[in-house]
């Protein structure tokens, strides 16, 4: 068992010093082309302006920016209308922090409010248009 342990090493480390050599021989210059940097300029364009919408959705300036967006998101994920009870249940925030978002919400016109009875009400995101 020594014997063959002592082979897999010494196998490594020739495979190692192998692969050590052909990657400094396989070393040249590196040479830019102007479609090469072109690629470049618009990648990292791309990508920053992915990471600025990310940020308007993951990013709050505090707590109460955080449930806004939150409730944005739930009533998003359920295709846009949400009753009341669902969405508090949810939420996990006590009654009256739930007030002061949907009020926040329905002033900034994000969402509408809709009574169907004295116990059901209905959110729904607005359209931004």
């Amino acid at each position: 068992m020594l014997k063959l342990s002592c082979l897999r090493i010494r196998c490594r480390s020739f495979l190692n010093d192998q692969r050590t050599a052909r990657a400094t021989t396989a070393v040249k210059k590196p040479v830019l082309l102007a479609p090469d940097i072109d690629w470049a300029a618009l990648l990292a364009t791309h990508l920053t302006k992915r990471m600025i919408y990310m940020a308007q959705f993951y990013v709050s300036e505090g707590k109460f920016d955080s449930l806004k967006k939150r409730m944005l998101a739930m009533l998003t994920r359920a295709g846009g209308t949400m009753d009341r009870a669902s969405l508090l249940k949810n939420m996990h925030v006590d009654v009256e922090t739930f007030r002061k978002i949907i009020k926040t919400l329905h002033m900034c016109n994000m969402i509408e409010e809709e009574f169907i009875s004295a116990k059901t009400t209905f959110y729904t995101l607005r359209d931004v248009a």
